[in-house]
This record gives structure tokens, C-alpha cells and sequence, in this order.
């Protein structure tokens, strides 16, 4: 794979090295490396960061796991999670803009550019993330849960 990638970088030198892509969005597992693969791997990723944070923001009435979650945040840290939100809702507008251009050049310097600001936002997710997980060792009425699911 690394080889694969290595001569895409080289027609689009703007890209990012390989492990540092590799590190944030696991393209090793693809089968075929090019750009368009490249650019669909980082939209994955994104879609459930954003997904994570959107059941934060806005829990789905049906869902269990949501409305249990989202008890255990505050103003403060849903005000967190939607700045992470935004910016990364922007990264990924950006990508879809990028895949509309059918431009492999504004592909490269769009996936450049989305390798440069991923990893803060990442960063930021990971108390969010621990808070989800650490909620579910929380002692609650369970009835006051059931009785939003009817």
C-alpha cells in the first residue's frame, strides 16, 4: 500500500506523508490507493466523528444509548462538542466540494489540508468520547430512560 501511495504523492507532492495519513485514517486497509479512494476513507472517518457528536447535540428520541448519554453532559461540554462540530462539518463540506471538482489537484491540497486540521479535532473528541463511555458505569433510574421510549 505504501508503495502505491508513494507514487500519488509523487505526481501530487502536497500530500501528506503516508504515515501520517495512514496514522489518522487507516488507509492500509484499502485495496487500491489512489486519490478518489484516499478521499472517500477520509469522509468515512469523518461521517463518524460527526455522527458521535451529533447524538451528543441532538439524541435520537428512539435510541436508548442517545438519550442515556446525553444526560451526563453540560451546557459547557455540548458547547464543546458543537465547535468540534462546526469545524469539522467544514472539513467535510470542504471534501465534497473537493469530490465535486472532479479535480485530482483540489483533491490533494483538500486532503492536504483536512491532514493538517484533523488531529487537533480529534484530540478534542477523545474527552467527549471517554465521557459516552464512562456514563455507562453510571448508576441511573432506569425508568426515567424507559419512560422517554414510551
Amino acid at each position: 500500500m505504501k508503495e502505491q501511495y508513494e507514487k500519488i504523492k509523487k505526481k501530487y507532492t502536497m500530500l501528506p506523508e503516508y504515515e501520517e495519513i495512514n496514522k489518522e485514517f487507516n488507509i492500509d486497509v484499502l485495496d487500491k490507493i489512489n486519490i478518489a479512494t484516499i478521499r472517500k476513507k477520509i469522509g468515512e472517518r469523518l461521517e463518524l466523528c460527526l455522527d458521535v457528536l451529533e447524538r451528543i447535540l441532538n439524541p435520537e428520541p428512539t435510541s436508548l444509548a442517545d438519550l442515556y448519554e446525553y444526560k451526563f453532559f453540560t451546557t459547557g461540554e455540548k458547547e464543546q462538542a458543537f465547535s468540534v462540530f462546526k469545524q469539522l462539518m467544514q472539513i467535510y463540506r470542504g471534501l465534497l466540494e473537493a469530490d465535486l471538482t472532479a479535480n485530482e489537484e483540489e483533491q490533494s491540497k483538500t486532503i492536504r489540508k483536512i491532514c493538517l486540521e484533523f488531529p487537533a479535532l480529534r484530540k478534542q473528541m477523545i474527552p467527549l468520547v471517554k465521557k459516552l463511555k464512562e456514563s455507562w458505569k453510571e448508576d441511573v433510574e432506569h425508568k426515567e430512560i424507559l419512560g422517554y421510549l414510551g
